[in-house]
């Protein structure tokens, strides 16, 4: 649907890529519709996610990504709060930003970045809905 792959599960986190920042902006604003749509079933163990975005390049080998890329990808998610999609200035450059509600949270310093990194952060519509059994089918594709 976003055309994105999931690369791989470490623990409870998943690598994924997509062929533009766009792409992987409305995915991860569709899996935290996902996420509280579930939650709002008091039958369910609550699932919360919190999402980290950046747009490089990435080295592929047999069925991972590596690189800068990746690591700085990784950093920011290590920067939000639970519930929240954070994103560097490079994604923000690349994006097309009239398809979201952006938030500047200004410069951050991260591990490993010789320079700090601009974050911004979607801001949700929490009344939003996201579509039928999205969650379902991505986990579908993950592989224990």
């Amino acid at each position: 649907e976003h055309q994105g792959e999931i690369i791989k599960k470490i623990g409870d986190e998943f690598l994924l890529t997509f062929p533009t920042v766009t792409q992987a902006m409305v995915a991860a604003t569709d899996f935290h519709k996902a996420f509280e749509n579930y939650n709002q079933d008091s039958t369910n163990i609550p699932f919360y996610g919190k999402i980290g975005v950046h747009a490089g390049e990435v080295l592929r080998q047999k069925n991972d990504i590596y690189g800068s890329a990746v690591n700085i990808a990784a950093r920011i998610v290590s920067l939000a709060k639970v519930g929240e999609i954070l994103f560097s200035g490079s994604a923000y450059m690349t994006m097309n930003t009239t398809k979201f509600n952006i938030e500047h949270l200004g410069k951050r310093v991260v591990k490993g970045v010789a320079i700090p990194l601009r974050i911004f952060k979607v801001v949700t519509d929490e009344k939003a809905q996201a579509k039928p059994h999205f969650l379902k089918r991505v986990l579908s594709k993950v592989k224990a």
